[in-house]
């Protein structure tokens, strides 16, 4: 949960400003208009500066926020007064790292550092280096810019304000002394490369193969060369070819795995067509979807009659889709029911005969197949009963299971 609670007290050289941990100061003060709080943290605020000492807590920013350790430094201004909140690190965040001991520096080296920072003082009785005084060279020249495109939007830019101009130049006169002081501090003080240890490596596979692929260079495929197949000696049988996969449709996705039949046929490895046994199998699927009782099977009959017709306009085997939608119509024409249902799906869908304008072994002409759903007497409704359901075999138990 959010909190901050204080774990116990500490000296301020117990804490050193190297411990530090997150580069983010925040302060702790009292809740505006609230008197009793304000004199409250003001009295702990007065009593850790006068013995010297900080508060070490335990933070919470928010809810299921991981505590971190801080520790409250009381500050005590003019016109204000507070805690300021420093993030400690736990003791597994300090790491000591041994550093050799730096050679002690000559006169020399010394002479070379004071005179660095004695050109970098700036002169007290100038008043043109105060803070206060000092212009920002970038946001000038800006505030120039826009006061004139105010007056006019075609102006360009101005040049440098004179009295800008001459703050730089004073500030790079008074900074060449520093430059020569740098330069004698680099020839004082030379940069030597350090010797870097070499620390053994673990080596693995990958290295292994790496060192032997180095060894042995570069392999010049282009020199290679594959012969042709090796010929069976004469008189021994040439090896059978390979037998391709039998047609499966099940009834799980039959459209499916009539697409893919038909598709692979010319890719069977025996060179047998097997588009008419797809064609059979999908007949079949069709009339156990009319043999069931529910009312969606009816639907997936016609959407499996529809991609039989496609494809049999595809394969040019519109005798088979001819023939077996005469054998659909015999059975479902004038029922109700499922059957009843499937028809009248065929009929409004347009799934008509297969005609010689569509494919060129067809034996039906346009008028016929047009004049296909024209019925001259209805049959009897005869409902379909359990007893009369063709049995579900073993292979679409198998198929609802895939």
């Amino acid at each position: 949960d959010k909190c901050l609670q204080v774990l116990c007290s500490a000296l301020e050289e117990e804490l050193p400003l190297h411990y530090s941990n997150g580069g983010v100061t925040e302060c702790v003060a009292p809740e505006p208009d609230n008197m009793v709080a304000a004199r409250g943290l003001s009295s702990l605020i007065h009593g850790l500066r006068n013995t010297a000492r900080c508060l070490v807590c335990r933070y919470s920013a928010r809810k299921n926020a991981r505590p971190r350790l801080v520790a409250l430094s009381p500050y005590v201004a003019e016109k204000y007064e507070c805690l300021y909140l420093t993030y400690l690190p736990f003791e597994e965040d300090i790491r000591d790292w041994p550093f050799p001991s730096l050679a002690a520096p000559s006169d020399t080296h010394l002479a070379a550092a004071d005179q660095l920072i004695d050109a970098m003082i700036l002169p007290t009785e100038d008043r043109t280096y105060k803070v206060s005084r000092m212009p920002n060279p970038i946001i000038q020249r800006f505030s120039d810019l826009l006061k004139a495109r105010v007056c006019d939007p075609s102006a360009p830019v101005p040049d440098l304000d004179v009295r800008l101009a001459g703050l730089l130049k004073s500030a790079m006169e008074e900074a060449t002394p520093a430059v020569a002081a740098q330069e004698g501090l680099k020839r004082e003080f030379k940069l030597t490369a350090a010797e870097v240890t070499t620390v053994k490596r673990r080596k693995f596979w990958k290295d292994a193969l790496q060192a032997k692929r180095q060894a042995v260079g570069e392999v010049d495929t282009s020199a290679i060369t594959v012969g042709s197949a090796s010929r069976p000696a004469q008189g021994e049988p040439p090896a059978p070819a390979p037998m391709a996969a039998p047609v499966r449709i099940g009834t799980v996705n039959p459209i499916r795995d009539f697409r893919q039949a038909i598709s692979d046929r010319r890719g069977a490895p025996d060179g047998v067509d097997r588009t008419t046994e797809a064609i059979d199998q999908l007949t079949k699927v069709i009339e156990r979807f009319l043999s069931e009782t529910l009312s969606d099977c009816s639907k997936k009959a016609c959407e499996c009659l529809r991609a039989l017709r496609q494809g049999c306009v595809e394969e040019n085997a519109a005798i088979k889709y001819n023939a077996a939608l005469r054998g659909l119509k015999a059975s479902c024409e004038g029922l109700t029911g499922p059957r009843g249902a499937f028809w009248s799906s065929v009929v409004e869908s347009g799934l008509s005969l297969i005609s010689d304008d569509e494919a060129t072994t067809s034996d039906v002409s346009r008028e016929e197949a047009a004049m296909f759903f024209v019925s001259a007497t209805p049959k009897p409704s005869t409902p379909a009963t359990p007893a009369q359901a063709a049995p579900r075999v073993e292979e679409d138990l198998l198929d609802l299971l895939e």
